[in-house]
């Protein structure tokens, strides 16, 4: 999950789901989550707007699921490619840094 303050950092997150029936309890959760920094969302009592806001849900983490698989498929596919060149490049360096070795060593 991103940091809501630096959106380029990722940190982790953990949920916890907590049902409540006193506002006395309703206060003391609140007072925890603001000081922890955590976000509070609301239950509906309606059940169709349960069912709405969990098939919203479900279809983003359907399309999230989508994107992740894509995008490992497609850099297992980018380094599969670019592994065919590892040994030559590893070669090619190896060589250039015996060059410069060996003219370091003769001082000019």
């Amino acid at each position: 999950v991103s940091d809501p303050h630096r959106p380029q950092k990722l940190i982790a997150k953990r949920v916890f789901v907590i049902f409540y029936f006193s506002p006395r309890i309703r206060d003391r959760i609140v007072k925890l989550t603001d000081a922890l920094g955590g976000s509070r969302y609301t239950f509906d009592s309606s059940l169709l707007n349960r069912q709405r806001q969990l098939n919203e849900v479900s279809e983003s983490v359907k399309e999230l699921s989508t994107v992740l698989e894509r995008t490992r498929t497609e850099r297992r596919a980018q380094l599969e490619e670019v592994a065919v060149y590892v040994a030559s490049w590893e070669t090619l360096v190896n060589r250039e840094l015996r060059v410069y070795h060996t003219m370091n060593k003769l001082g000019f």
